[in-house]
């Protein structure tokens, strides 16, 4: 079953009533940061590239839950 065949036979808005934006909070954010940084320690990257590839995680992190929401206003 494709996208369209779900928009067809419930409506768009309809077929995304179940999905919600994952959380963003603190606790979530650290979480997510560890579980990164034990993945970066496992391919042997250096401290300083672990750091900035967290940065960019949390950069992500925030704009795809913003784009959750500023898209869900349309």
């Amino acid at each position: 079953m494709s996208l369209a065949d779900l928009r067809r036979r419930a409506g768009a808005r309809d077929a995304t009533r179940g999905l919600s934006a994952p959380p963003a909070t603190p606790r979530a954010i650290i979480e997510d940061l560890r579980w990164q940084w034990a993945l970066y320690r496992e391919d042997g990257l250096a401290i300083r590239e672990r750091v900035a590839f967290l940065g960019l995680r949390v950069v992500q992190r925030l704009a795809y839950n913003l784009g959750w929401f500023v898209g869900g206003r349309d």
